[in-house]
Formats: C-alpha cells, sequence, structure tokens
C-alpha cells in the first residue's frame, strides 16, 4: 500500500512538474533552469517534511545536560541528512519487491526479523540489510504491515503470522527481532499477545515507548496510540 501510494505521488508529481516547465519553456524560459530545478523539485516535499519535524522536535524537545547538544554545525549536518535519506528512501520503498527478497529456505539457529516504522515498508531496510550480510549477519528477513493507519494489534497479529512462516522455513525455535521507530511497539504488542517464547533478542531503535509528539502530525488508529496520554 505504501509502495502504491508513494507511486503515484511520483507520477501525479512530474506530470505537473512537466506540464508546468512545458508551460514557461513555451513562454521562452530556458529549459536548463527547469532540467536544474528537478532534483530540488523531488526532494521540496522531503525538505518540507524535515523541517516541519524538525521545528516539532524543537519546540518538545527534552530537556538535556549541556554536552548532550548538538552544536549549530551537528544540527544542519543531521538537518540535511535527513532530507537526503527521506528523498532517497521514496524510490527503494516503490521498488521494495524487486530489490528485497527472502533468503532461501534453509537450516538456522537465529534468524533476524527487521521490522520497519510508520508510514513506510521495508524498503527503508535495504542498506541495513546488505550492511549485516557484509558482516556474516544471516539469515536476515523483513516484514511488511499494514494497512498502514490500522491499530498496532493488528500489525502484531500479522507478526505473528511472519514469525510462524520463518520458523518453519528455517526451523528455529527463536528469532531476533530488530525494529525501527513504531516496529518497536508493534513487536512488544507481539510478545504481549503471543508471548516472548519465540523472541531470542528485541532490540528497538528510536521506538517512541513514552509516545510522541510527533504523532499528531498525521491522523490514523496507530498514530493516535503513539500520542502521548
Amino acid at each position: 500500500m505504501t509502495a502504491l501510494l508513494l507511486l503515484v505521488a511520483f507520477i501525479a508529481g512530474a506530470a505537473w512538474y512537466v506540464g508546468w516547465a512545458s508551460h514557461w519553456i513555451a513562454q521562452g524560459a530556458a529549459a536548463w533552469w527547469f532540467v536544474v530545478g528537478a532534483p530540488l523539485a523531488y526532494l521540496s516535499p522531503a525538505l518540507l517534511l524535515v523541517t516541519m519535524w524538525f521545528v516539532e522536535s524543537w519546540v518538545w524537545r527534552t530537556p538535556r545536560p549541556p554536552k548532550a547538544r548538538l552544536g549549530f554545525g551537528a544540527a544542519l549536518r543531521l538537518y540535511l541528512t535527513e532530507i537526503w535519506t527521506v528523498g532517497l528512501s521514496w524510490p527503494l520503498m516503490v521498488l521494495h519487491r524487486l530489490l528485497i527478497h527472502d533468503p532461501v529456505a534453509a537450516p538456522a539457529e537465529r534468524p533476524i526479523v527487521l521490522i520497519h516504522g510508520v508510514l513506510v515498508n521495508d524498503g527503508v531496510w535495504i542498506l541495513v540489510r546488505r550492511f549485516l550480510a557484509r558482516n556474516g549477519v544471516a539469515p536476515v528477513y523483513t516484514m511488511n504491515y499494514g494497512p498502514p493507519l490500522a491499530d498496532i494489534e493488528w500489525f502484531a497479529g500479522q507478526l505473528h503470522t511472519r514469525i510462524e512462516k520463518i520458523r518453519t522455513e528455517t526451523g528455529a525455535e527463536r528469532v531476533v527481532l530488530l525494529t525501527h521507530s513504531m516496529g518497536g511497539l508493534v513487536a512488544r504488542a507481539y510478545v504481549r499477545r503471543f508471548g516472548s517464547e519465540r523472541v531470542a533478542r528485541l532490540i528497538t531503535i528510536g521506538a517512541p515507548h513514552h509516545g510522541s509528539m510527533l504523532a499528531h502530525t498525521f491522523p490514523g488508529g496507530c498514530l493516535a496510540q503513539m500520542r502521548p496520554g
């Protein structure tokens, strides 16, 4: 679902940009301006989203000691890197079914399952998956849950189905869950509902265990569940 929505947005945005550029080129504008501007136009939604997230994060920031604070240069690098990363993730999410495949079914002691966060799919794990493979970590599986704005408990049921399939293919008794953002809450809901017997280790990265003010940005059941209070 996420990939389809992104693809529709890509096509609509590209069609609008080509039409807009064609209009002004017909009026005598230099075409090269629009060629150079295409990457900037592509990244403009990422710029808007990241700016909004950074402003919200600053407004609702947690007090921290001076040594733990980012300086202006580090904050600027983080901001620009986040814009680039978000822009890069979109085509990876659109093409995720072509880029990510399950490992060949074979016996394994501790399969790893990568669980993505809210409003994305397993395409965001492509580089992490390659990094793990280069370092001899295998087998590594991913999962996709949806629809994107459904309930976290619903996603936990999908994770249960995925884990059982992986255990059947590998013969493993337990798996390692590596999660990002809301994926950590999905994994916690799974453990609460189905028990921890099938989980060797649960690793959460950036999970909003105490809620997140950023969850007010969009509507949806899972986002409502992540709002503080």
